[in-house]
């Protein structure tokens, strides 16, 4: 991994990487980290996934939730930092200096945004969906 940054951590695919395959190892893939605090772990335990708001019943859901009430999904998608080539802008802009090594190919496996939000019963008007999650800033 190229390290651009120790704290909060930025981390680029070398991008030789690529040519070894459709997907991008986990441990080759890239990492961008806006915050100080890096949560990493959870209590699987006590974790609960909340949904509130304009919606027919407020849902909070165990992982064990997740797995057994909803389906599994899985998509093969690539994920890529909006500032993926950055470094190679003139004039210059703030920001980690990425090459071409913020992007990864992964396989995403969990359930659909859209099969919870249908489970908690969107109203109509709802306008946006905002996640909170571990993180603090």
């Amino acid at each position: 991994m190229i390290l651009q940054r120790t704290r909060p951590p930025l981390l680029e695919t070398p991008f030789e990487v690529f040519d070894q395959g459709v997907l991008t190892p986990s441990d080759r893939f890239y990492v961008r980290w806006h915050l100080a605090n890096i949560p990493t772990s959870i209590d699987p335990a006590t974790f609960k996934l909340v949904i509130r708001g304009h919606i027919n019943k407020t849902v909070s859901l165990t992982l064990d939730d997740l797995a057994r009430k909803f389906e599994r999904f899985e998509i093969v998608a690539v994920n890529q930092c909006s500032g993926n080539g950055r470094g190679f802008f003139s004039p210059r802009v703030p920001g980690g200096e990425w090459a071409n090594g913020a992007m990864g190919n992964a396989r995403w496996t969990g359930v659909r945004l859209k099969d919870l939000l249908d489970y908690a019963g969107v109203r109509a008007g709802a306008l946006q969906v905002r996640f909170n999650g571990l993180e603090t800033g």
